[in-house]
């Protein structure tokens, strides 16, 4: 049974308040140039290469290039049914990427070893990249917890909670840092598997 609309639209209003820029000057921006390059990412030798996206030239996007150790050949911990067994190779797994509020940028990053999507906090160090990953709330989901209110007339209790807990409390206490180095040997880059294989 669904909540009615007068605790979903509260629940909406607090979420996008909770998810709103301010109005911070991007007067710090880093040149978008810092970010391209092979990164290894998640400690077990894998690499992703930031690079123009494939769909939209301007834009960058991060490409998962070299499997580490702990990956498949396919995909099968995402919980997408429409890109279940899809192949890892050269998937985008970094998008959206834009200049941060303050310095830096943020982007939305898939985790291909637990299957999940998370949003990005990157900055540019002499280290590598600067990471943190947190389980937030994209605008996206917002919108379509929206129109799911308004046409089904309530949404669920467990999306609800869920939406809610990751808006409000997501970035401050459930997420952590990672630091990419950059990959100073180009291993292999991957080349998807066939249908069959």
């Amino acid at each position: 049974m669904g909540l009615d609309m007068g605790w979903s639209g509260l629940v909406l209003a607090v979420v996008f308040v909770a998810q709103s820029p301010d109005a911070a000057s991007h007067s710090q921006e880093t040149p978008l140039s810092a970010l391209e390059g092979r990164w290894r990412i998640h400690g077990d030798g894998s690499q992703m290469e930031i690079r123009a996206c494939e769909d939209q030239p301007d834009s960058a996007c991060g490409y998962l290039i070299h499997l580490g150790y702990t990956l498949d050949q396919r995909d099968y911990k995402t919980s997408d049914l429409w890109t279940w067994g899809d192949p890892l190779c050269q998937k985008q797994i970094l998008s959206h990427i834009e200049p941060g509020e303050a310095s830096g940028f943020t982007a939305r990053y898939y985790q291909a070893h637990k299957g999940s999507h998370v949003l990005a906090r990157i900055e540019t160090q002499a280290a590598g990249l600067e990471v943190f990953l947190y389980p937030g709330v994209t605008e996206d989901e917002v919108i379509d917890y929206g129109i799911s209110a308004l046409i089904d007339g309530g949404v669920g209790v467990i999306s609800t909670a869920s939406l809610a807990t990751r808006a409000l409390i997501g970035e401050d206490h459930l997420g952590h840092d990672e630091t990419w180095p950059r990959a100073l040997r180009e291993d292999e880059t991957c080349q998807p598997p066939g249908f069959w294989e």
